[in-house]
């Protein structure tokens, strides 16, 4: 059945030793890869909310923004391209200045924050505000991947006007621009 001129033990430990290089060839070629590539590297970590009040009390400023999360071995650079905000319906006082691009170090954090909105100083109620926004985000000076963030917060104040929670969860609608 098998000639015995032909070294049959040699060619079949050879060809399982080929075969064990390639499939390991293969995989660190993948995990290079997967550790390199951009996509799906920036997620949304958070939002963020800031207050302050005039001096009289009567007005209180928010500013909504977010926190990125790079899950990279190299630094992302991001790029908000479009950023809208609302909160209690009313809408930020000026437009953002031009976008510009931010890094977010490796394992590390970035943020992006809109200017203020005015609203009446709230008591004992709680009020929603909403963020919708574009960023684009890549390697620096390739920013070729986009991620679309829209959030809903509901904010609670007490008696004094002060924010004593927030939670930040999912929002299917659209914000208006002005």
């Amino acid at each position: 059945m098998f000639k015995t001129d032909i070294p049959w033990f040699y060619i079949v430990v050879g060809s399982a030793l080929v075969f064990n290089q390639v499939i390991s060839g293969l995989s660190t070629a993948a995990v290079w890869w997967q550790r390199n590539k951009v996509a799906g590297k920036l997620s949304f970590w958070g939002g963020r909310l800031g207050f302050s009040q005039d001096q009289s009390g009567g007005t209180t400023y928010v500013v909504i923004g977010i926190d990125l999360k790079n899950a990279a071995a190299f630094p992302i650079w991001f790029k908000v391209t479009s950023f809208l905000t609302e909160f209690g319906g009313a809408l930020p006082l000026q437009t953002p200045p031009n976008p510009q691009a931010f890094e977010a170090p490796v394992g590390g954090q970035g943020f992006y924050d809109h200017t203020p909105i005015a609203v009446v100083t709230p008591r004992s109620v709680t009020i929603e505000g909403k963020v919708q926004t574009v960023v684009e985000y890549g390697r620096r000076g390739r920013l070729r991947q986009k991620l679309v963030i829209s959030k809903r917060v509901s904010v609670t104040f007490n008696e004094h006007g002060a924010a004593v929670g927030e939670r930040w969860y999912d929002s299917p609608d659209e914000v208006s621009s002005a």
